[in-house]
């Protein structure tokens, strides 16, 4: 690319604007220095939900450069409209965990506290995304040079392993239950998995909340209207990163929309509970009978 040249971009761009408000990005796609892909024509509508990310292998001989990704909506007469986009700045140089930590704790102390802001703009310093990336994600990063930022961003990592690990467990359960000789037929709006055309089961992550009292408390809450036959609640551990155990429950017994599971429970919830989902799998296993003439 040409730096006398630069290919400009309006970062925090509203996507979602009118395009009649946004300019028109077809001329972009003449330039030498720009990577385009183009789908076919769409037949019907399409819908995009949840985040977008794209994955980028790249080289530069430059100290520093910006990337920029972007997802764009072409009309019939040719129009180019602004779905989303991205940018990150990328280093050439590779620190070392060590080097990265020493610089943020160096950033740390100068500073008095730490944003991404603060980090993207000092020179010298790694980009936000490197350390994000190197570390899993960056309040993790400052926790390693003592930071603990106002606000509790524990949520956030906690969300981030939920939309990970549901689909994990639930294609897990699926994949264990055909093994065993049971059929399973899952709705992938919902995730409801029938199971040998005779029930039905939903998986719900319960995460562990803890308040000042100190006691750990977990909320399962049940999707009412699916009203699958058994509920297999999740209950994860003190951090959030891995299932603790597991609760079997039935629609017959819990047609409330809602319980909440403690440390210790009464009977009528501990009698549901399962270190594993082998009870489950036992239910959906199949095994064949020969007929003896």
């Amino acid at each position: 690319y040409d730096p006398e040249h630069p290919l400009d971009a309006w970062v925090g761009t509203d996507g979602w604007a009118p395009a009649r408000d946004m300019r028109d990005r077809a001329p972009y796609a003449s330039r030498a220095d720009l990577l385009a892909f183009d789908s076919p024509p769409l037949a019907a509508d399409f819908e995009i939900t949840g985040e977008l990310a794209v994955t980028l292998f790249a080289a530069s001989s430059a100290e520093d450069t910006d990337f920029i990704a972007t997802l764009d909506d072409v009309f019939p007469d040719g129009y180019v409209h602004l779905v989303q986009q991205g940018i990150v700045r990328a280093r050439a140089y590779r620190y070392t965990n060590e080097e990265l930590i020493e610089r943020l704790r160096n950033l740390y102390q100068n500073r008095g506290f730490l944003s991404g802001l603060i980090i993207n703009e000092t020179d010298g310093m790694p980009s936000t995304s490197i350390y994000s990336h190197r570390f899993g994600s960056l309040v993790r990063a400052y926790e390693m040079v003592g930071y603990t930022p106002d606000r509790d961003y524990r949520y956030l990592e906690t969300n981030k392993f939920l939309r990970r690990f549901h689909p994990e467990i639930v294609n897990q359960t699926e994949s264990q239950i055909a093994m065993l000789g049971g059929s399973v037929r899952r709705d992938p709006a919902t995730d409801l998995l029938r199971i040998n055309d005779e029930f039905t089961i939903s998986l719900v992550l319960a995460r562990c909340q803890t308040p000042e009292s100190g006691r750990h408390h977990w909320k399962v809450r049940f999707d009412t209207s699916l009203a699958p036959d058994i509920t297999v609640a999740v209950r994860l551990d003190q951090l959030n990163q891995a299932a603790l155990d597991y609760y079997l429950l039935p629609r017959l017994d819990f047609g409330q929309p809602r319980i909440s599971l403690a440390e210790r429970n009464p009977i009528e919830f501990e009698s549901y509970r399962f270190d594993t989902l082998d009870y489950l799998y036992g239910m959906a296993e199949r095994t064949r009978v020969r007929r003896v003439a």
